[in-house]
């Protein structure tokens, strides 16, 4: 298995989520998304990890050492997206554990990202934001384009993104540099 030491992160990896891990996520992380953000503002408030999965043939955990699943991404698409910029692969689903939103985690996950994005044979990344501050605040200071790619349409009241062909291999060439 392929690891990562992230700084101030620690020690990641990435596996495949299987039905036992989504069950227990959507036990345990709906009181944790409560209690990081008691005002409702959460955007994956109210999702159901396992359901989210039936559409999703991409879904995957990133773990720490403990081998605990702290975020989880999903696409509904298999290959990439073949739009007029070029080929994308589609991130539909993202989340870091509530109680794990600081310290770079999230930045150390898209970083994995990337690298499935390119290992997939994609040279950007597509998605789509809820429109809260914070997540909104996350993209941009990932370096990802608050921008709508040609050919691609984000779901309704969502924000479009897209993470180019430069900022994704940076990404990748960091990652690379962080395997153990």
């Amino acid at each position: 298995m392929r690891t990562w030491d992230f700084p101030n992160v620690g020690v990641l990896s990435v596996t495949a989520a299987e039905y036992d891990d989504l069950d227990d996520v959507d036990a345990r992380w709906p009181a944790l998304r409560e209690q990081a953000d008691p005002d409702g503002n959460d955007p994956a408030r109210g999702w159901v990890w396992s359901r989210i999965a039936q559409s999703c043939p991409e879904r995957f955990a990133v773990r720490d050492r403990s081998g605990a699943i702290i975020a989880l991404w999903a696409s509904t698409k298999d290959a990439p997206l073949r739009l007029q910029e070029g080929p994308a692969y589609r991130l539909d689903w993202f989340e870091v554990r509530a109680d794990l939103r600081s310290g770079g985690r999230g930045a150390a996950c898209v970083h994995l990202i990337a690298l499935r994005a390119l290992d997939c044979g994609a040279d950007r990344i597509v998605l789509a934001a809820h429109p809260n501050a914070r997540t909104l605040q996350f993209y941009d200071e990932l370096g990802a384009e608050r921008r709508l790619p040609r050919g691609w349409k984000p779901g309704r009241d969502l924000v479009a993104y897209v993470v180019g062909p430069d900022r994704l291999t940076e990404m990748k060439d960091l990652a690379d540099d962080l395997e153990t």
